[in-house]
């Protein structure tokens, strides 16, 4: 009986398909496979199964390759100026969702500015790539001393921007003195162009205000954007020589 069976079911795959319609890949394994055992038919098709749960599995992780060279800033492992823009427009959707539905807000959210201060002169007195340990030991400080909660991201170059939900003013101004803090301390040492050990120092102008609703992520960033320049013009190591980030090792 299993005999007339199968031979029944090559019959019926081998019927002309009504009005063209395409096989489905079932009816080709039963009608290939006609003179099969029942098991050996659920062999093969689990085996074809696995090799496509191998295929999906193989797409997804080159998805995720892809997204994180879109989205993660390669040397600090840092979310890029893209995924920065995104996270802050979900941010400001919030807000103003909040603002709409009459919703009280006990904290805000703040937005720190960062600007490595005598970056540029890292790279003429010591390379590139001294430049690069620099940013990089900064980003892992940095990271290491934001709550989770927080978004760190690099903007460009030496500038990074930091969301701090839940955060009022002195909130900020915390975070803002401590990162300072961690800042003095970040020194090493490294051979510059000419040859000689000079002590290579991370330091950095920090700003911060608060998200108001009602504004576009566009108005926010020029708002810190102006923040930013008025710290610049308040620090007199901007006014004066400007900061050289680095000095001679003690002999």
């Amino acid at each position: 009986m299993k005999h007339i069976k199968i031979q029944r079911i090559k019959h019926d795959f081998h019927q002309p398909c009504a009005g063209g319609r395409a096989v489905t890949p079932l009816q080709r394994a039963f009608a290939g496979s006609a003179r099969s055992t029942i098991p050996e038919l659920v062999v093969s098709l689990n085996a074809k199964l696995r090799f496509k749960d191998r295929r999906i599995a193989s797409l997804q992780r080159e998805v995720g390759r892809l997204r994180k060279l879109a989205y993660i800033d390669e040397l600090t492992n840092l979310p890029n100026y893209r995924a920065f823009k995104e996270r802050l427009e979900e941010v400001v959707q919030k807000l103003n969702g909040q603002a709409e539905g009459g919703k009280r807000r006990t904290r805000g959210v703040q937005l720190l500015m960062i600007d490595l201060r005598g970056f540029k002169s890292i790279n003429d007195t010591f390379g590139h790539e001294i430049g690069d340990q620099a940013l990089k030991l900064f980003a892992q400080t940095m990271k290491a001393n934001l709550r989770r909660q927080d978004y760190l991201a690099r903007r460009s170059g030496d500038e990074f921007l930091a969301i701090l939900p839940y955060t009022n003013k002195e909130g900020a101004e915390v975070v803002r003195n401590r990162i300072s803090v961690l800042l003095d301390g970040i020194v090493f040492q490294a051979r510059n162009l000419a040859g000689e050990i000079g002590n290579v120092h991370v330091c950095a102008h920090i700003g911060h205000c608060l998200l108001q609703p009602g504004m576009t992520p566009k108005e926010i960033e020029s708002m810190a954007d102006a923040v930013m320049y008025q710290q610049k013009q308040a620090d007199p190591r901007s006014r004066a020589n400007g900061s050289t980030g680095h000095t001679p090792a003690p002999s």
